[in-house]
């Protein structure tokens, strides 16, 4: 059996873990056939799942004129996943505004044997997010109402931002407006950038940007494409997590650091246990990644202790 065929016979595993999960999710292989579809990808597309057996392949959501490149990325071997705005067509022949996340889906050798394709119908928040930028007084209340940053760029060029920007990155408006986005953030991140810009896709995580005092803030980025009176423009959301970040540094040190003690260390709140280290692991007989959620306090003493 080779490895293709062999990963496949876990398709009873995946549909017990997605196939009730909200999200609209589809497993495709390397030819872009179906492997398996939940109930909310039927949902959304339209087509019931012996529809899917029978078209064999997810190219029939994609309209004819599509561009050809963004088919291929969901059939290429890469590792890359990439996140897209498109137009798609549902079984009844409506179009309907989707955001599209795909995964490369690896064998237990790392093999890229496929991809993981999550759809998300958008149509109603594109409408809304259009209609307020035709109408520059309710965007700007829009964006002065958060205390999320907000930037609009086109085409990499910064027009316009909320005061949020201004207040958490010492900026002005005027140091902003009409400048490019690759002035303020950190050249590690530039030439994931312009893979970004060149293919014309959305970016939604972690990126490291630059304050007005020279310090790299790390943020979490939301994008959102819209059209404005002809005019192509992505709208920016940023979360600073740079202090959570360092928290998050902070706690894995800290589990380091207890991972290396000698002594029994375990954590627990009143749902149960969180933590136990590998030397309580070693001495209760609990493998390394065998789940101990589940155990309280009790468990974890003899039975002459437990009765006391």
């Amino acid at each position: 059996m080779n490895t293709e065929s062999a990963y496949l016979t876990k398709t009873a595993l995946y549909r017990r873990l997605i196939e009730k999960l909200p999200e609209a999710v589809a497993l495709i292989d390397s030819s872009r056939k179906i492997i398996f579809v939940n109930e909310a990808f039927c949902k959304v597309t339209g087509y019931s799942e012996s529809d899917w057996q029978d078209a064999g392949t997810i190219e029939i959501l994609f309209p004819q004129e599509l561009s050809s490149d963004q088919l291929v990325k969901l059939g290429d071997g890469s590792f890359l996943p990439f996140e897209s705005e498109l137009m798609l067509v549902r079984k009844n022949h409506h179009f309907f505004r989707a955001l599209v996340k795909s995964a490369p889906l690896a064998d237990d050798e790392g093999s890229v044997i496929g991809r993981i394709i999550i759809l998300s119908d958008i149509t109603s928040q594109r409408k809304q997010l259009d209609a307020m930028i035709e109408n520059d007084d309710r965007l700007r209340m829009l964006m002065q109402s958060t205390s999320e940053g907000i930037i609009i760029h086109e085409n990499g060029v910064i027009v316009d931002i909320n005061d949020a920007i201004e207040i958490t990155y010492g900026y002005t408006r005027d140091e902003l407006i009409g400048k490019s986005v690759f002035q303020f953030t950190s050249p590690r991140e530039h030439e994931s950038m312009r893979q970004v810009f060149r293919d014309k896709m959305l970016f939604n995580g972690e990126r490291e940007i630059i304050d007005k005092q020279g310090n790299t803030r790390l943020v979490d980025i939301k994008s959102r494409l819209v059209n404005h009176n002809g005019r192509e423009l992505r709208v920016i959301t940023l979360r600073d997590v740079t202090e959570l970040h360092q928290k998050q540094l902070e706690q894995k040190r800290l589990i380091a650091i207890l991972e290396a003690s000698p002594e029994f260390v375990a954590m627990m709140d009143s749902g149960g246990l969180n933590y136990m280290n590998s030397t309580g692991r070693k001495m209760l007989g609990y493998e390394r990644n065998e789940k101990i959620g589940h155990l309280t306090v009790h468990d974890l003493m003899s039975p002459a202790s437990a009765e006391l």
